[in-house]
């Protein structure tokens, strides 16, 4: 009866720590996606954007991962893989002419990461300020203009730095 106990002890720590290796390893999936989407924004800046992420008329536009510079092949596969990875509610795309930001929510903790074409990337503590506001399950996928997030300066499509 000990031995069974024991077991189930050591079973139910294993099962717990893999749990964890799966989020994290997730988590890690979608940085890797969103630094794909930093480089190759550069080519499409440079090349087909023509010095630009989004259409003058849309700039910016708030939430929206379906024009401009989210258009380009490479970068709607890396923002299609985050969406089937985290969910559509959990990813944003924000841009302007001279700027983008996309941000997802990490599956680990209640962090998020934001991608600006002024940095390379950074974690930002969802506990830190109601980073998420309303963002998700609230028209995320719909490129609603009137959500806005503690994440991104939806005025600049520039991450916050909080």
């Amino acid at each position: 009866m000990v031995v069974v106990g024991i077991v189930a002890v050591l079973v139910a720590i294993i099962i717990a720590a893999l749990g964890s290796a799966k989020d994290n390893a997730l988590d890690k999936a979608i940085l890797g996606n969103m630094l794909t989407i930093r480089n190759q924004a550069q080519l499409y800046f440079d090349g087909p954007g023509s010095s630009s992420y989004a259409p003058d008329e849309l700039s910016p536009y708030t939430n929206d991962c379906t024009r401009g510079l989210y258009l380009d092949p490479v970068v709607t596969q890396a923002v299609n893989r985050i969406k089937i990875d985290r969910g559509i509610d959990y990813v944003a795309c924000f841009s302007s002419t001279k700027t983008f930001a996309i941000v997802a929510k990490l599956k680990s903790g209640n962090n998020y990461f934001c991608l600006d074409s002024m940095n390379s990337g950074k974690i930002i503590d969802g506990n830190s300020n109601a980073a998420w506001l309303g963002m998700y399950g609230q028209g995320s996928q719909n490129g609603d203009p009137s959500v806005k997030t503690g994440v991104v300066d939806t005025n600049t499509a520039l991450c916050n730095s909080l």
